[in-house]
């Protein structure tokens, strides 16, 4: 045979337990069970009587239970030479009435302990991780320092010198080209400006030797 614990909700207000524990271990036959059960989140945790501790069946019927909550069941055999073996428990809550049963309720105090602890904990690793970064950027720094101070000091310094010329002539050339772009436009916007200035003089010209043309004739008409 083998070794386990079925439990089965009946009548929405009981659940019928059944078991069986193989004793071949020992080769002594069974004497008689006992049955415990509790109700989740509720003390004491585990209940029995008198006759539960002296079952010589293994089926039961426990009755007049709570529909709405949930229960556990274990059970323990007893050989002929009295000796108590381990619990079989069964796995998982029953309700009398078939519905899922809920985990049991948790704490609040120790919720809220457990969430700082871990809040805690978190807050630690991640201070350790940031300063393990820390270190390691700072070392490659530190090597990147190295080498640049050692190719520095492989460069010739005659060598050296030209780079800073021709970087020197490069900003030169940079500088002065900036530049006569910058004058090529002042004098592109000045010679504009003063072609409008040009052709505004020219018109008002233009329109006072008409006038003075006009009145020389009007005149020329009087006296005739």
């Amino acid at each position: 045979g083998g070794r386990f614990l079925r439990v089965e909700p009946v009548d929405g207000s009981a659940i019928t337990v059944e078991w069986e524990l193989n004793n071949a271990s020992c080769g002594l036959e069974i004497s008689h069970y006992h049955l415990e059960w509790r109700e989740v989140g509720r003390e004491p945790p585990w209940q029995c009587t008198d006759a539960s501790r002296q079952l010589p069946m293994t089926t039961v019927t426990k009755k007049n239970l709570d529909p709405s909550s949930a229960y556990q069941f274990r059970v323990r055999a007893c050989d002929a030479s009295g000796h108590w073996h381990s619990f079989c428990a069964s796995e998982a809550a029953v309700r009398p009435d078939g519905e899922p049963s809920a985990p049991p309720p948790v704490a609040r105090d120790v919720s809220d302990s457990l969430l700082a602890r871990q809040r805690l904990e978190l807050q630690a690793a991640e201070e350790a991780r940031v300063a393990t970064l820390r270190a390691e950027y700072a070392e490659r720094l530190d090597e990147l320092e190295r080498r640049c101070l050692a190719a520095e000091a492989e460069i010739d310094p005659a060598e050296k010198e030209r780079r800073f010329e021709r970087a020197k002539a490069e900003a030169r050339t940079d500088v002065e080209r900036e530049a006569n772009a910058k004058v090529e436009l002042v004098m592109r916007n000045a010679a504009a400006d003063i072609r409008d200035r040009v052709k505004a003089a020219e018109e008002r010209m233009a329109l006072a030797v008409a006038r003075a043309v006009d009145e020389a004739l009007k005149k020329a008409e009087e006296t005739a």
